[in-house]
Parts: structure tokens; C-alpha cells; sequence
């Protein structure tokens, strides 16, 4: 793509991710947030520098089996 298709892709996608219902949190002491990573986007916003932020990763025993596989080729 040249640079004017790829801009009005990119716009397009835009467009689209904010036109979709959004949850933003209001965080409180000991909570704890799980998403699924086939279904939402999701996305961090800035946030104090003197507070902690701890990120831990879960994966459901058997989750690789199911979705979909993509290779290389298939990306581009």
C-alpha cells in the first residue's frame, strides 16, 4: 500500500475500535482485572509513577488447541 491507502486504513480502523462499546476502570486497592485475548482490544492509559503496577499472565490449560493458528503467510 502506498502511504494514502495505508492512512485511510489506518483511519478506517480507528474509526471503527471507537465506535465499539468500551469499559475504562476505576481502580481500587486489591482488585484485579482478566480479559480475553481473542475478544478485546485492550489498551493501558497513563497513570501515577509512585504507584505499583503488578502484570501477571494466565493461560487456561488446553487454550492452545482451540482458536486459530496463523502463520506467517497468513499475516501478510
Amino acid at each position: 500500500m502506498d502511504r494514502e491507502e495505508s492512512a485511510a486504513l489506518l483511519d478506517e480502523l480507528v474509526d471503527y475500535i471507537e465506535s465499539r462499546p468500551s469499559y475504562k476502570h476505576a481502580w481500587g486497592d486489591s482488585e484485579m482485572i482478566l480479559w480475553d485475548n481473542w475478544r478485546m482490544l485492550h489498551s493501558v492509559t497513563g497513570g501515577p509513577t509512585d504507584e505499583v503496577r503488578i502484570m501477571r499472565r494466565t493461560t487456561i490449560g488446553g487454550d492452545y488447541g482451540l482458536g486459530r493458528s496463523l502463520t506467517y503467510a497468513d499475516a501478510v
